[in-house]
């Protein structure tokens, strides 16, 4: 559901893209500051879920009896969700609105705005770009990695006597879905997450912050959106519950067209009987 609704996020950029930079959807400030408030918790929980998903997949297979209940799972995520809210709503603790930036076609909030972050060369301001950045979308690359590797290796290496077991072809086929996820979040993301790492060392180097505001979102509205939609295919084409849905509502909807069009060709026919009589 957070990459579909990424997705539909990203409408409004393309909509701004296809006119030129106009606004359209960002015409007023209500609309700006939905539309960064939810991008903002949106783009860092589509992260923070596949980082769950590669841990507790890793866990289950290299524990085969261990069981990751809900109980301890939901509560984790919505403690996250409950800190990316707060963290999306620290410019209206100090009146600092998002802004829609014509060049970027899209909107955000520029950190150097809080009266605690206004100087650039100190340390709240690059310690609150290593909690914005490097802690919530570099840190994950080497985990979702590092669990990537592991399960594919006991994918193919271990179990070898329950390959052929119902449990055992349901739990790789699980697995399958993960490492694919896994692998589209690397791709799409790597690239982002290498500037930023470096930009960041850069920055501590020399004391002074050394990103491009512009390329930080231009990377996040890209990356993200594309990785969000490629997860959204993957979901549909690997996930049975939801291809015998779309297969089943796709069935309804031929019947049910091809009923409407036997039914107009007879009562053509029976007009035109009454037509030559």
């Amino acid at each position: 559901s957070t990459d579909f609704l990424i997705c539909i996020m990203v409408l409004p950029i393309g909509l701004s893209n296809f006119t030129n930079g106009k606004e359209v959807f960002f015409s007023t400030q209500f609309t700006v500051n939905l539309w960064g408030y939810m991008w903002n918790v949106l783009c860092r929980m589509s992260v923070f879920l596949i980082g769950m998903l590669s841990i507790c997949r890793t866990l289950v297979l290299v524990f085969p009896f261990l069981k990751v209940h809900r109980s301890v799972v939901m509560p984790i995520i919505a403690s996250y969700i409950f800190f990316m809210c707060l963290q999306s709503s620290i410019p209206f603790w100090y009146k600092v609105q998002y802004m829609y930036l014509k060049g970027g076609r899209f909107c955000a909030w520029h950190l150097e705005a809080i009266p605690i972050f206004a100087d650039t060369r100190g340390t709240p301001y690059r310690l609150a770009w290593f909690i914005f950045i490097i802690l919530e979308f570099v840190l994950p690359v080497p985990i979702v990695f590092g669990s990537c590797v592991i399960s594919t290796y006991y994918l193919m290496f271990k179990n070898q006597r329950m390959k052929k077991s119902r449990s055992m072809k349901i739990k790789r086929a699980a697995t399958c879905t993960i490492i694919m996820l896994t692998v589209a979040y690397l791709f799409f993301n790597i690239p982002f997450c290498g500037y930023f790492f470096l930009s960041y060392i850069y920055t501590w180097k020399n004391a002074q912050v050394n990103i491009n505001i512009h390329l930080v979102h231009f990377f996040l509205i890209h990356t993200v959106g594309f990785n969000s939609f490629f997860n959204t295919v993957i979901y549909v084409f690997r996930m049975k519950a939801i291809k015998d849905n779309i297969a089943e509502k796709s069935t309804q909807i031929y019947n049910t067209m091809r009923r409407s069009s036997s039914k107009h060709q007879t009562t053509k026919r029976s007009d035109n009987k009454t037509t030559n009589s």
